[in-house]
């Protein structure tokens, strides 16, 4: 069996790649990770068989094949192989160009003004209400000759 890497980062594809002899062998295999049924049988073509996946759990994996047997040869099992998935490539650091800072900045002082006339607006309308939250009496004084 041969795989496309020995180590892939998290959600990275990798192939396998298994040889049956004789290569007229036909049926299916069976990829195993940890020892548990990985995916579906795979169809052998010319004695070969290949799984591609993007789903291997986190950490260090022993992948091997089941060969169910067929006409030519007998049921067998390979030799594991391993392979390591990482949570982040290695030797890659995450950076930051700083190309789009003066937009967010821009989009920070518009939401402040936002909630600053918002807040205004609150004190505002809030202006009828005493100090305990209960509404203000509203008194009207009349003047003789004024109309309210």
């Amino acid at each position: 069996m041969s795989l496309s890497a020995a180590s892939i980062t998290l959600g990275q594809s990798v192939t396998f790649i298994v040889s049956v002899s004789p290569p007229d062998a036909t049926s299916s295999v069976q990829f195993q990770v940890n020892g548990t049924n990985f995916g579906s049988p795979v169809a052998l073509s010319g004695g070969e068989a290949a799984f591609t996946t993007s789903s291997l759990p986190l950490g260090t994996d022993n992948v091997s094949v089941s060969y169910s047997g067929g006409t030519t040869a007998g049921p067998s099992t390979s030799n594991s192989i391993t392979i390591t998935v990482s949570s982040t490539a290695q030797g890659t650091t995450n950076t930051h160009d700083g190309e789009n800072d003066d937009q967010e900045n821009d989009d920070n002082e518009n939401d402040h003004q936002k909630n600053t006339s918002d807040d205004s607006n609150n004190l505002q309308n809030n202006s009828d209400y005493d100090g305990d939250g209960k509404q203000k009496e509203k008194h009207q004084h009349q003047h003789e000759g004024e109309d309210n």
